[in-house]
């Protein structure tokens, strides 16, 4: 007889905090959603104003349940293109990194995703209403700050 015991042990995620040499000044996001049942998502372009504090070589940002276009993501410094070396992705923290030689100063990173629009009360997401016996959907947002649910 051939026996195999698998044993993993299970870690808490703890360390969500986004590293503290980008620090993000605004935000520009465009959100094109679609109420069609069958085909709810969601399409986006976010530029972002980024100060580097100090030379590093990534730019982390949160991000959840989006797929974004690598080949559309674009970095800029002082409307100089700078090479992205790679994209990485934690699904545990929820991070999505951009790679690469990232000096002090000024950046902006436009990146172009797409996501689906759940229905779970969290992030940019649809709900819908009766109107007569007709479904009507409409794209909404609570404005939460985070949407980490806790598990004890």
């Amino acid at each position: 007889q051939e026996a195999t015991l698998t044993a993993t042990e299970v870690v808490p995620v703890t360390d969500v905090r986004l590293p503290s040499h980008a620090i993000p000044d605004s935000y520009v996001i465009h959100l094109t959603p679609f109420l069609i049942p069958g085909n709810f998502t969601i399409e986006g372009h976010v530029s972002i104003a980024i100060n580097v504090m100090q030379d590093a070589n990534n730019i982390t940002l949160n991000i959840k349940d989006i797929l974004i276009y690598e080949n559309m993501v674009r970095l800029t410094k002082e409307g100089q293109v700078v090479k992205i070396e790679g994209h990485g992705y934690d699904e545990a923290r929820e991070f999505y990194t951009v790679k690469g030689d990232i000096k002090s100063g000024q950046y902006k990173l436009d990146i172009a995703f797409q996501a689906d629009l759940n229905d779970d009360l969290a992030g940019f997401y649809r709900s819908s209403y009766m109107n007569g016996n007709e479904t009507r959907y409409i794209a909404t947002s609570q404005m939460d700050a985070t949407d980490r649910k806790s598990t004890v």
